[in-house]
């Protein structure tokens, strides 16, 4: 309680100017101890406390981001390179337990909006860039924060390779965390807008050997197929990164059923999007629907599909650049990979699934049809 009271005087009473915090102390302390079997000394932890207070204070004593950056910098840098060492370990604890009983709860106390946000964003940024599993509880409360720079960095607390790595390895999973982690990226995908953060759940589930990583991936992708069905489908690049997270998630699995759910969503995404632009280049002028921009991106991801995607699922090209450059139609690539009433198609041969049943329960040949949108009353939505 020493160090806390210590620190709330000097964020709410100093009327110091920003100060360069001493690095000589811990310094000596990381060097002798991060390559060491040994438990650390009280002296030690003290010399690592004495730092993390200094370093928070002075986070919420500059007032440029540049001040805070760099001390914030200092934050990541006495980490340490090791991040299974004892060192490492009794840093990180120390410094979640100041972030959890002072440095969160007094943000609300500076007073100057700006510099308040300033801070917030830093300390959420210093949580990512620490990569650990010791601090994820910090990210998970922040998911649905009003600033989408703090959900950004919140998201990325807690779907970093590192933390996909941890909770993969025998030695440092935690199933509480994984657990936890696992609810609150259920929110994110039913509930976030911004694009950038939600490619960086597609690619954490990717990596995440888990059975609930394919749920994450299912459910990403069925959110996706709902918005080209509602005609309100925006920032298609993210399909992209959709696609090839559930790529290797099928190459990563080994039972059928799992192998086959996760195909189904991958043809079915996929036939979506070439719907889509079919039926954009099939729209007279003046009648159509889609930007520039968008149609550009679809573009992009099919040929990216093709040339980096379907190779991972030993998929042949399908000639979807060639057909593209030519202005041609799509349609006989799209029986081909997704089939016909007559034939089963590449995709559902080559991976083995069957397409989502029709509404009467029947199984059906190819991939649901995507509705056609409406004409626009005005000019085509921004993509």
């Amino acid at each position: 309680m020493k160090w806390v009271s210590y620190f709330l005087f000097l964020v709410f009473f100093s009327s110091s100017v920003f100060s360069v915090v001493s690095v000589e102390g811990i310094e000596r302390v990381r060097q002798r101890t991060e390559s060491a079997s040994t438990p650390l000394s009280e002296a030690d932890k003290a010399e690592i406390d004495k730092f993390i207070l200094a370093a928070l204070n002075d986070m919420f004593l500059s007032k440029t981001s540049e001040e805070i950056t760099r001390t914030r910098r200092q934050l990541l840098v006495q980490k340490g390179t090791k991040d299974l060492s004892l060192y490492a370990s009794t840093y990180l604890t120390q410094l979640r337990e100041h972030l959890r009983t002072s440095a969160f709860e007094a943000i609300g106390r500076i007073e100057d909006a700006e510099r308040r946000l300033m801070v917030r964003r830093n300390l959420i940024i210093l949580v990512a860039e620490l990569r650990s599993l010791l601090l994820v509880e910090f990210g998970l409360d922040r998911i649905e924060d009003p600033d989408a720079v703090i959900r950004f960095w919140s998201v990325k607390s807690l779907t970093r390779p590192s933390i996909a790595e941890q909770l993969n390895s025998e030695v440092t999973t935690n199933p509480e965390a994984a657990a936890q982690i696992y609810e609150k990226l259920q929110i994110v995908i039913a509930k976030e807008k911004q694009p950038e953060i939600l490619s960086q759940v597609a690619d954490f589930a990717a990596a995440w050997a888990d059975d609930r990583a394919a749920d994450l991936l299912g459910k990403l992708a069925g959110r996706r197929m709902e918005a080209y069905r509602t005609c309100s489908v925006r920032h298609e690049w993210l399909d992209g990164r959709i696609l090839n997270a559930l790529a290797e998630k099928y190459k990563a699995q080994r039972l059928p059923a799992e192998k086959a759910e996760t195909a189904r969503s991958f043809a079915e995404l996929l036939a979506m999007v070439m719907q889509r632009l079919m039926q954009e280049k099939e729209r007279p002028e003046g009648e159509k629907t889609l930007s520039e921009e968008s149609v550009f991106q679809m573009i992009t991801v099919l040929v990216e599909t093709e040339e980096r995607i379907l190779p991972k699922l030993e998929i042949p090209a399908a000639g979807m650049k060639r057909i593209i450059e030519r202005g041609e139609d799509l349609r006989p690539v799209f029986e081909e990979l997704f089939g016909t009433e007559s034939r089963r198609g590449t995709l559902r041969s080559q991976l083995g699934f069957e397409y989502s049943r029709d509404p009467a329960g029947g199984a059906t040949a190819g991939p649901p049809t995507l509705p056609a949108c409406p004409k626009p009353e005005s000019g085509p939505a921004a993509g």
